[in-house]
């Protein structure tokens, strides 16, 4: 552990509860709003089983990665500023939350473009 440049103690990098929580809630925003806008694209290009699947996670991998490059870009190289664990929680985080509003919304669109 590096140690304080004006004492020995060791330097214990501060975390704020609070703001991380913050950044968490808006990436969650951020997966539900895309989600709902990946279902209406798929629902409106009429995609079907595998495929609709595979333009969600492939949707769903590219916002994540602008996202982590946007932050990392922020804040100068070190993203564990805005999140503890910032890989977990922008690309594992609440897929299944994503994944039902998009299947709902994909739902929706299609039954609406079909009748």
């Amino acid at each position: 552990m590096p140690k304080d440049k004006i004492s020995s103690r060791p330097y214990v990098p501060v975390t704020y509860g609070e703001s991380i929580r913050t950044n968490t809630k808006k990436i969650n925003y951020i997966h539900d709003i895309c989600s709902l806008v990946m279902g209406t694209v798929a629902g409106i290009l009429n995609l079907e089983s595998l495929h609709g699947f595979g333009f969600f996670f492939g949707a769903s991998f590219l916002v994540d990665l602008v996202i982590y490059v946007l932050a990392h870009i922020n804040s100068g190289g070190s993203t564990s500023n805005y999140f503890q664990h910032p890989i977990k929680e922008i690309f594992l985080v609440d897929y299944s939350r994503s994944v039902f509003s998009f299947i709902m919304m994909w739902t929706l669109v299609v039954c609406l473009i079909s009748t």
